[in-house]
């Protein structure tokens, strides 16, 4: 009866430098947690700051119509006041997304800024000048 465990134990011996299912390999798997650095490289443009649904899905429409990936995303600002953002990408280059701004800036009268990646996107949302494109 003790000759059947050796086989056993010796059997997964032979396998390991192959297919080495040990704890030593669960590290290499955890290595894909750093792959949400690529968003570095997804450039986003804010194009207008609403306190109402209709004005921004009317400007999110026009940029839709003209080709653009234009959305709306609602945001709760300081004092629980909600506030409307038109946004429009996400571009996987900075040309592209440049090409979309100047686009924006020469046929909807409005300056887009570049937020920043989705992971840090409330901080950078602020606006400095405060209108934020409102009409």
């Amino acid at each position: 009866p003790a000759a059947p465990p050796e086989p056993v134990a010796a059997a997964p011996a032979t396998p390991t430098p192959g297919t080495d299912k040990s704890p030593e390999t669960a590290p290499p798997p955890a290595a894909p947690p750093p792959a949400p650095q690529a968003e570095p490289g997804v450039y986003i443009l804010h194009a207008g700051l609403y306190v109402g649904p209709i004005q921004s899905g009317r400007l999110a429409q026009r940029l839709r119509q003209a080709g653009l990936p234009a959305y709306v995303r609602q945001e709760t600002r300081g004092e629980g006041r909600l506030r409307y953002l038109v946004l429009v990408g996400p571009y996987g280059q900075e040309a592209q997304a440049q090409e979309a701004a100047l686009l924006i800036e020469r046929r909807f009268k409005v300056r887009p800024f570049f937020m920043e990646p989705p992971a840090s996107a409330p901080a950078a949302v602020s606006d400095p000048a405060g209108s934020g494109g409102s009409r």
